[in-house]
């Protein structure tokens, strides 16, 4: 939205060359275009959109008017409630009582001069606004009887169209114009504070009520921004779909269709994300083995508990394991089966060793007597 107090600039009455409309590229007609799309930036509109401005904050002030004045009228009616209590209490003698309500008639009366002082001055900006209406008239019946005098059609038919979408209570805007106007009010905060740090309060908000109708390809819009200062403003809004690419090419592209130079940026290394942390293998490197290793050792009790601390890969195949000494290998485990199959491979290595045993001894007649 504008500010009422614009009609007064040069743009309300622009020449027309062709179809390009002078002083279309001003930094309030391109807030306009964001909003109300290309039909915005004819002349005519632009004076409409002043007045339906001005007539839109008169009524929005005289609502306003209304509950102040509600408010006012109650709470003069609770003061005198309050003082008729006052009175009653002291002629019956209720000290305690006849403070309590002293004081609450103190309270509504300060409240009561407070809220007088912002009526009167609602009353006063009513009446100007009242009587600024006439000025903002004229603009607009100018430009709207020059456009019916040229015979320009684009103009008569935007004026509808932008009429339509100023009654709509909500605009759905695209990335790319929400992303021009949160540029333009970051430009125009960024003027109105220089313009305030130079010349104190007075300069500030005169730039504030001047500055829309300032062309945007003036120098003092130039050269205020970075786009590394854009973009962190439009991730903190909407995103990364606001702000586009981490280069800022939708930026650059947006700022060079306004006309608008970004400040340079400061030279240095281009920022990268830090390297990921080294992992360790999910799974050792090689293939295991085929063939499982047997433990050879005269104690069967000892065997068992190695067998019991002996850990399956998915092929059934013992990984052997050493007192103080695990060997590396394949540390998936595959199941109840593995781990029969396992054993049962064990439990025939054992039976060769205990015939083995026994040849020796000679437990079997008539083979292998020494």
């Amino acid at each position: 939205m504008v500010d009422a107090g614009e009609c007064g600039s040069d743009e309300a009455k622009p020449k027309e060359k062709g179809n390009r409309v002078k002083g279309s590229n001003s930094f309030r007609t391109q807030q306009y275009i964001a909003l109300y799309g290309k039909s915005a930036r004819h002349p005519v509109c632009l004076a409409a959109f002043t007045l339906w401005a001005a007539d839109a904050a008169l009524s929005t002030l005289e609502k306003d008017i209304g509950k102040v004045e509600k408010t006012v009228n109650s709470a003069k009616e609770q003061k005198k409630q309050a003082r008729v209590m006052l009175d009653q209490f002291y002629k019956r003698g209720m000290q305690k009582e006849a403070i309590q309500a002293a004081a609450l008639v103190r309270k509504i009366g300060d409240l009561l001069t407070k809220m007088q002082t912002h009526y009167e001055a609602g009353v006063n900006l009513r009446s100007m606004l009242r009587e600024s209406l006439p000025v903002l008239v004229a603009p607009f019946k100018r430009e709207y009887g020059a456009a019916i005098r040229t015979g320009n059609i684009q103009a008569l038919r935007a004026l509808p169209r932008v009429q339509k979408r100023w009654n709509e209570k909500k605009v759905c805007l695209g990335n790319s114009a929400r992303r021009t106007l949160e540029i333009l009010k970051m430009l125009r905060d960024k003027v109105v504070a220089a313009a305030w740090a130079k010349g104190e309060a007075r300069a500030g908000y005169l730039e504030a009520f001047r500055g829309g109708s300032r062309p945007l390809s003036d120098e003092v819009w130039q050269g205020r921004l970075t786009v590394r200062e854009i973009y962190s403003r439009l991730m903190t809004v909407g995103g990364a779909s606001l702000a586009g690419d981490k280069d800022g090419k939708e930026i650059r592209r947006t700022m060079r269709r306004l006309g608008i130079r970004p400040a340079e940026e400061q030279r240095g290394r281009k920022w990268q994300p830090p390297l990921p942390q080294k992992q360790e293998p999910k799974r050792p490197r090689g293939s295991p083995g085929t063939k499982p290793e047997i433990i050879r050792t005269g104690n069967l009790d000892n065997v068992q508990r190695a067998s019991l601390d002996h850990r399956v890969n998915t092929t059934g195949y013992v990984l052997k394991k050493e007192y103080g000494k695990i060997n590396p290998g394949n540390t998936s485990y595959g199941g109840l089966s593995s781990l029969v199959t396992s054993a049962r491979k064990i439990l025939k290595s054992i039976d060769r060793e205990i015939a083995k045993l026994q040849l020796l001894r000679g437990g079997r007649k008539g083979k292998f007597v020494y």
